[in-house]
Parts: structure tokens; sequence; C-alpha cells
């Protein structure tokens, strides 16, 4: 499996959305901890040294598919900056 990249802002919102959780008791305790032990394990890098083919936080990414011509654009953001109308 490959290692998993992430900036340290990415690391710091996802570990407090993790602890959030916990106390709201909406994630199971072995669940929140096999996700930590996953941040944890991750490479931390300064958001210019993440390269350019690396899905990050707050990033339009397009996924092509195999003989089809569209590309359907996705944006990739946290939870509380989600407008489900827009």
């Amino acid at each position: 499996m490959a290692k998993i990249l992430l900036n340290e802002l990415d690391f710091l919102v996802m570990q407090k959305h993790i602890c959030e959780a916990r106390m709201k008791n909406t994630i199971k305790i072995a669940e929140a901890e096999k996700l930590v032990n996953e941040l944890k394990s991750a490479l931390l890098l300064e958001p210019h040294e993440i390269l350019s083919d690396v899905v990050t936080m707050n990033l339009v990414v397009k996924i092509s598919f195999d003989g089809e011509g569209r590309q359907p654009e996705f944006r990739l953001f946290y939870s509380e900056k989600a407008n489900a109308k827009a």
C-alpha cells in the first residue's frame, strides 16, 4: 500500500475531527484509534512539497473514464465548508 502523504494543516484538521467525533460518540474507539494510527504513519510535508499528482483537500480533481469523453470535476473540502445547495 502506498504511503499516505499529508500536508501539516490537513493532518491537524483531520486529527481534530477524529477527536471531536470521539467526544460526540459518533465514532467507535477502535475506529478512532485506527484512523489516528493511519495519520501517525503518514509522511507530513509542507504544502509546496506535495507533488501535483497527489490529491489534497481544497483541490479540484478531474476524473477520466476509459472510453468515455466526460471528465467530471470534484472539489474536496472539509465538512464544515460544505454547502449542499451549491
